[in-house]
C-alpha cells in the first residue's frame, strides 16, 4: 500500500501535466472521445488514491476491509457498454422480542345461574419475530391457564402482490376474530369468532395468501383442523375474505366486508360444543350447536360486516 501511495501521486501529476504540453496540432487532432476516456481515468485514479487515503487512516485495531467509504461516481462517458448493476444491498436480520399481559378481575351479582368472580391471566404471551433474507418469522408462546400452548408459528414471504404465510396462524375470517385482543372493542369476542363459531379452531396450521392496503384487501387461507396442543387429525378448511374502506373525509371512514369458511371433518377430528361466554370467560355460556366428530363434522359459516370510524368514535357489527 506505501509503494502505490507513492507512487499514484507522481503518476496522476504526470498525467495531468501531460496534457496542457501537447503540442497545439496533436490536441486539436486528437478525438473527442479519447479526451474523455483520459478525463475518466484520472477521476477513477483520483478516487482510487482518496479511498486508500481514508483506509491508511483507520487504526491498526480495526479491519481496513470492513470500513465503507463512498465510492465518487465517474464522468459519464459516450460509450455503447450498458452500465454496471448496483451491488445486491447485504440482507441484515431484525429480531423483535414482545408480549403481552392481561390480568382480569371478576365480580357477579349470581341470578339464574351460578357464577364464581375473582381473578386471572387472561394471556400471558412472548413473542419473538423478526426478518432474515426476505423472510419475516413470528413465534407467540401462550402461558396462560396452566398449560403452554403455541399461537402464531409462522414463516411470510412476498409472493406476487401479497404475502404468503406458511405456519400455524388465524384463517381470514371475520372481523371480530381477526381483531388484536388488544385492540378488542368489548371484553370478550362475539359469536362470530372462537367464542362461539370457531371454537377450538382459532389458530390452525396451513398456508394463507394475503393483499391489502389503505384501501382494503383479500386474503385466502388453506388449513388443517388442528390445533399445536391437539392430536393429528384429517379434517380441513378453506376460508375466503375481502374489505374495503371508504373514506368520507378527514374524520370520517366506513369498512364494509364479507367472508366465507368451508370445514370439512375427517378421521380424528374432534367434536366441538360451540358456545358463547355471554357473561364473561369465568360467567355462564350457551351452547349453539353441539358438532360430530370425524368425517361426519362439516360447517359453512358466512358474514357480512360494517364498521365506521368519526374522531374519537367507532362501531362495528
Amino acid at each position: 500500500m506505501t509503494a502505490f501511495r507513492s507512487a499514484a501521486p507522481a503518476a496522476l501529476l504526470a498525467l495531468a501535466a501531460s496534457l496542457p504540453l501537447l503540442p497545439g496540432p496533436a490536441l486539436a487532432a486528437a478525438p473527442e472521445e479519447e479526451i474523455a476516456r483520459l478525463r475518466a481515468e484520472l477521476a477513477a485514479l483520483q478516487a482510487r488514491l482518496e479511498a486508500l487515503e481514508r483506509r491508511a487512516a483507520v487504526p491498526a485495531s480495526v479491519d481496513p476491509a470492513s470500513v465503507s467509504a463512498p465510492v465518487p461516481t465517474p464522468p459519464a462517458v459516450a460509450t455503447n457498454e450498458a452500465p454496471a448493476a448496483p451491488p445486491a444491498a447485504r440482507s441484515r436480520p431484525e429480531v423483535k422480542l414482545g408480549g403481552r399481559i392481561h390480568w382480569e378481575a371478576y365480580a357477579f351479582d349470581t341470578d339464574q345461574r351460578p357464577a364464581t368472580g375473582g381473578t386471572e391471566f387472561r394471556r400471558v404471551r412472548f413473542q419473538l419475530q423478526g426478518a432474515l433474507h426476505g423472510w419475516g418469522f413470528r413465534l407467540q408462546p401462550e402461558f396462560a391457564g396452566g398449560d403452554a400452548e403455541l399461537r402464531d408459528v409462522y414463516l411470510q414471504h412476498a409472493l406476487g402482490a401479497g404475502t404468503l404465510t406458511i405456519g400455524q396462524f388465524k384463517p381470514y375470517r371475520s372481523m371480530d376474530e381477526l381483531t388484536s385482543s388488544n385492540d378488542g372493542w368489548a371484553l370478550e369476542r362475539g359469536p362470530t369468532s372462537a367464542s362461539g363459531l370457531f371454537t377450538g379452531r382459532q389458530w390452525q396450521q396451513g398456508l394463507g395468501w394475503q393483499v391489502g392496503g389503505e384501501a382494503g384487501g383479500f386474503g385466502i387461507a388453506l388449513f388443517g383442523l388442528r390445533n399445536s396442543n391437539e392430536p393429528r387429525n384429517e379434517g380441513h378448511g378453506l376460508s375466503l375474505r375481502g374489505t374495503r374502506m371508504l373514506r368520507i373525509d378527514e374524520q370520517t371512514f366506513w369498512h364494509v366486508g364479507g367472508w366465507l369458511s368451508l370445514e370439512e371433518g375427517g378421521a380424528g377430528t374432534p367434536a366441538r360444543d360451540i358456545g358463547f361466554s355471554y357473561g364473561g370467560r369465568r360467567g355462564p355460556s350457551a351452547v349453539l350447536r353441539q358438532t360430530a366428530a370425524g368425517s361426519a363434522f362439516s360447517q359453512q359459516s358466512a358474514g357480512v360486516e360494517l364498521a365506521g370510524a368519526r374522531g374519537p368514535w367507532h362501531w362495528q357489527g
